[in-house]
């Protein structure tokens, strides 16, 4: 579901655009998502966003384990991820999920 202008829009599996550039900048979002969350390759991440009013509430507070690097992304993480990774303005809710989680992402690049 995207906004534009007031207007909400269904995005259909057939409207996500599969080519190799677009594959390459989600991949891109995706890693500047867990940067800005901080999240870990193969471990348990705690991902809470409260909103930046006075008030502080919650908008997003859910568990997930990141896969290791190259295994499958399960579509319980994967939707996590693309509720939480839009408030931090990398927006995957029109990218396609990628079969596999990147290769050396997060700690994973620093500790090889």
């Amino acid at each position: 579901e995207l906004r534009d202008e007031g207007r909400t829009q269904q995005l259909a599996a057939s409207d996500i655009d599969h080519s190799a550039a677009e594959e390459a900048r989600c991949v891109g979002l995706l890693h500047s998502c867990q940067t800005w969350l901080e999240l870990r390759d193969g471990q348990e991440n705690n991902i809470v966003i409260t909103s930046p009013e006075e008030d502080a509430h919650e908008i997003v507070n859910k568990n997930i384990t990141l896969p290791e690097s190259g295994a499958q992304i399960g579509d319980g993480v994967w939707s996590v991820l693309q509720e939480s990774c839009k408030y931090g303005l990398a927006d995957l809710r029109s990218c396609g999920k990628p079969k596999h989680w990147p290769v050396c992402t997060g700690v994973s690049c620093t500790t090889r």
